[in-house]
């Protein structure tokens, strides 16, 4: 695949569907500017959720050259394919095997003939005028890239509410508090073709999606303005289960320690930024490692809860801090996905070729959304305390 960073080996698949009609887009192009869109959707398998994506973009069929859907699943049959997935302005390509998102949207990349490329999810719901919406901004020619806004959608349950408030998922609403972004969630980002160049998703992320888009946000960002449009909205339903939503969280983390790695190993500092500091997660297992050589040297049995006070009192300076806008259930749940969020940050630091980002941490986003970080100094001294409390407190009890 030309140009896809980590996909060299890989060939452009064969694209299963393609009656497109380039004469007939041109004909009914209604934009000012004579832009012509191509929106790319990686996707498992063609589900009804697909089906129905594709029913709501043809509202906008005029402005639209293709349609491109990518299966990245083991090789489908034509003769697999709904009928009604057979448009004229539908390609669609398999990958023939797994191979994960980022591949998946180089390869729509790669065959998409458009003037500007749209990325959308396989499970969300384009808003009315999400199209035009993108088109119209690129009027402006410094803006290469433009978010819109992911806005995501529950039912009544705890589970519901705590996902939709936790501050992980700031990013994807980002479009609302500023006219330019330093990258965006691929659910609802385009870019102008003619800008991108070389550049393509990095596979080096975890397969089912993480970080690749803020890279490749960052990257773009050093070739011109990316603008947000807030009306440019779709609708992303919250995932179910909790198992579900703890390893998504978990896997951001394994990926935000990708990022850094690439910071940390970058000439081109401007990419990423990048500042140090002990995280939540490395103070417990800091206070771990002093726990065992404790119990080791002392005996005392009640030493292993110094971890607990540690975890404890990196929290209560958040929690009880009168500027706390969220109620408490709402914060507690906020900072533990934030704790399984810098878990799997932490472990995946400890990969032999990310040692150099073991005590950094990148700074992808105006807003810091980690608000854990953002008090960082507070925080550990509330775990030295919480620690240190917990330490006299086993002396004392033997």
């Amino acid at each position: 695949m030309t140009g896809a960073p980590g996909n060299k080996n890989i060939v452009l698949p064969k694209n299963l569907f393609n009656s497109i009609n380039r004469k007939h887009s041109h004909e009914v192009n209604q934009d000012k500017q004579g832009l012509m869109c191509s929106v790319i959707i990686p996707t498992l398998t063609l589900s009804h959720d697909v089906a129905e994506i594709l029913n709501l973009l043809l509202r906008e069929k005029e402005l639209i050259k293709e349609i491109i859907i990518i299966i990245d699943a083991p090789e489908v049959n034509i003769e697999d394919i709904p009928d009604h997935f057979k448009v004229e302005i539908v390609r669609i390509f398999n990958t023939g095997k797994r191979m994960g998102s980022a591949v998946a949207r180089n390869v729509g990349m790669d065959a998409a003939i458009g003037d500007v490329i749209l990325f959308l999810d396989s499970d969300c719901r384009p808003g009315e005028g999400i199209v035009r919406s993108h088109l119209e901004r690129y009027s402006d020619c410094d803006i290469v890239a433009i978010g819109g806004i992911i806005d995501f959608v529950g039912n009544s349950s705890i589970q519901s509410r705590l996902v939709k408030n936790c501050s992980l998922l700031d990013s994807f609403s980002q479009a609302e508090r500023y006219e330019t972004l330093w990258w965006n969630p691929t659910a609802n980002f385009s870019v102008r073709r003619k800008a991108l160049g070389d550049i393509r998703f990095d596979s080096d992320f975890p397969k089912r999606g993480g970080g690749e888009d803020v890279y490749f946000g960052m990257q773009l960002k050093q070739k011109g303005i990316i603008a947000a449009e807030p009306k440019a909205v779709i609708k992303h339903p919250v995932w179910p289960g909790w198992l579900n939503v703890l390893r998504r969280f978990f896997r951001w983390g394994w990926a935000e320690s990708i990022l850094t790695g690439k910071a940390t190993g970058a000439s081109d500092s401007s990419v990423i930024t990048v500042r140090r500091e002990l995280s939540h997660v490395s103070m417990v297992f800091l206070s771990i490692i002093f726990s065992i050589l404790l119990f080791l040297i002392f005996g005392y049995k009640t030493i292993w809860f110094i971890p607990l006070g540690v975890f404890i009192g990196w929290e209560i300076p958040i929690i009880l801090s009168p500027k706390r806008k969220k109620p408490i259930l709402d914060e507690i749940a906020d900072h533990f996905f934030q704790f399984v969020f810098d878990l799997g940050s932490t472990l995946g630091r400890l990969v032999p070729k990310r040692w150099s980002a073991i005590n950094a941490r990148a700074v992808f986003s105006q807003d810091n959304i980690y608000a854990l970080w953002e008090k960082n100094q507070l925080c550990e001294r509330g775990a030295f305390l919480g620690g240190f409390i917990v330490f006299l407190l086993s002396i004392k009890l033997g």
